[in-house]
């Protein structure tokens, strides 16, 4: 497969610090409107949304231990990216489940527990922090 094939193929495991390649092919998307982007993008949703990637037992994308919620955060960052694009018929789902994950890390838990330091009343004191 040559690299740009696999440009246009490629589900991607994660938006993260060193993988960007769902990013790029939405916004490849964006500008050409060409299906062949478009299809790995919403590959990508379905398997945060479909349960997939598992889920904590509040809802929460659980794609790996360490950094969490950045993972979680950064589906929705596209879910979000994708529902404002013309040509994504589930915008709305996609909206809604962005939403559920962001609720999820501000408090909608069961801890009522927000992740972000700082907001609300309840949220970790002692953080762990670990530059990648």
């Amino acid at each position: 497969m040559t690299l740009k094939a696999f440009a246009y193929t490629y589900t991607a495991w994660a938006l993260s610090w060193d993988e960007k390649t769902v990013a790029c092919q939405l916004i490849l998307f964006q500008e050409t409107g060409d299906l062949k982007y478009k299809t790995p993008v919403v590959n990508f949703m379905k398997e945060f949304m479909s349960g997939s990637v598992p889920q904590t037992n509040c809802g929460l994308a659980f794609r790996q231990i360490w950094g969490s919620n950045s993972y979680a955060a950064n589906a929705a960052f596209i879910a979000l990216m994708a529902a404002d694009t013309p040509g994504f018929s589930q915008a709305e789902e996609y909206k809604t489940w962005a939403m559920s994950q962001i609720h999820y890390m501000l408090g909608d838990n069961n801890y009522k527990m927000s992740y972000q330091i700082g907001y609300g009343n309840n949220y970790p004191r002692k953080p762990h922090h670990r530059a990648r």
